[in-house]
């Protein structure tokens, strides 16, 4: 099967290039991995995968690139090429020393390679010297017939982020996953606490970049994995833009019950800082912020409760429908409220200085904003 007509040039572009230079120095080269998957799926391509059996900074010197990030120690290398992403890697074979661990690798052929995929229909390679397609574990047949299937035994304990991959390529795909039983025997034993935090909140992210987000986290119910309120997953809130990943993120915290999971949240090196911080200050605050907004009566105490959090901690607090009338004052209105009258002024026309102007003007501000109409507040609502 001569699969390489079916991209678009500016791939078969990359895919002759990288066929050339290995012809020069010797070595096999394989497409592997996604691009495969995709194109016999008729699905867009996103990046290409490489695998040789030589030394990648012999190949890479040779390649002219926008970008490119090499590591010496496992000898991969990134490439941004004519704007498309390329990982070339050097053929291997892993061990895992201990379940849950990285693997320990070493060089080896492109049967071993592919032998540490995850699952059979990641497992095809194309030879591109050769124009051969191999497919040793019938993931030709697993695409064909729609199936997610682990590639070898003990696969998702020795590697439990491929329980979540699993989740991931089943609903992206609509195919049949067919190691549910063994998964849930797997969560049943706690094999994902053999992950580290980083490596289970990496998943997490990549969960929630899928256009199928809300499914794939609905799937954690059939699988046992973590206690949550599945019925919250995706649920509308006013001002929630579920197209923002960092909302997305929100509301499956917001979602979960377990206090161990919810501290994975708080505290990673894969979240951006302003929605790690949010979620730690939350976790802290939220029984007195809550309990104050729903005792709370005039708008510059709303004001004063709100003007130092964050845009996600706005977004989280918008989620308890007790306060939320309050949480939309704020945003929309109570926030935007300026005053005319400035510090020179007060100096100028009452004669103070020092701290009574501030003092003045903040008196003022809470003057004006406990003392607007509703009318007021409604035309406000268009400016």
């Amino acid at each position: 099967m001569d699969i390489i007509k079916k991209f678009d040039e500016k791939y078969i572009k990359i895919i002759d290039m990288m066929k050339e230079i290995s012809i020069i120095k010797g070595c096999k080269c394989y497409l592997v991995g996604g691009a495969i998957r995709d194109i016999i799926l008729n699905k867009p391509i996103i990046d290409l995968d490489f695998t040789i059996d030589f030394n990648v900074l012999t190949i890479i010197q040779d390649i002219q690139c926008e970008k490119i990030e090499y590591n010496n120690k496992f000898q991969t290398a990134k490439l941004i090429i004519n704007g498309i992403k390329v990982d070339i890697v050097r053929s291997r074979k892993e061990y895992y020393e201990k379940d849950g661990c990285l693997p320990e690798i070493t060089y080896s052929d492109i049967n071993d390679d592919i032998k540490r995929r995850d699952f059979t229909i990641n497992s095809i390679a194309y030879d591109i010297i050769d124009n051969d397609l191999i497919d040793c574990y019938e993931g030709l047949k697993d695409i064909q017939n729609g199936i997610i299937r682990k590639l070898h035994y003990n696969s998702y304990r020795e590697d439990p982020t491929r329980i979540f991959r699993a989740i991931k390529y089943a609903n992206r795909y609509g195919f049949i996953l067919k190691d549910i039983d063994e998964i849930k025997t797997e969560i049943k034993i706690s094999s994902l606490d053999l992950l580290s935090c980083d490596r289970i909140i990496k998943e997490i992210y990549l969960l929630s970049k899928e256009d199928k987000w809300v499914e794939n986290f609905k799937m954690f119910e059939i699988l046992n994995i973590w206690d949550m309120n599945f019925n919250n997953i995706g649920k509308n809130f006013y001002i929630h833009d579920y197209s923002k990943i960092e909302i997305r993120l929100i509301n499956i915290y917001l979602s979960i019950k377990d206090q161990r999971v919810l501290r994975y949240f708080e505290d990673n090196s894969v979240f951006d800082k302003e929605l790690k911080k949010s979620f730690f200050k939350y976790s802290k605050e939220k029984y007195d912020i809550i309990e104050k907004l729903s005792n709370t009566l005039d708008n510059y105490s709303i004001y004063l409760l709100l003007k130092d959090k964050t845009y996600y901690e706005i977004i989280i607090y918008s989620s308890y429908d007790e306060i939320f009338y309050k949480i939309n004052l704020f945003s929309k209105i109570l926030k935007t409220i300026k005053l005319q009258t400035t510090g020179y002024d007060i100096i100028k026309y009452f004669n103070v200085s020092g701290p009574s102007v501030g003092n003045i003007l903040e008196e003022l501000y809470k003057l004006k904003i406990n003392t607007m109409t509703s009318d007021e507040i409604n035309l406000l609502k268009y400016i």
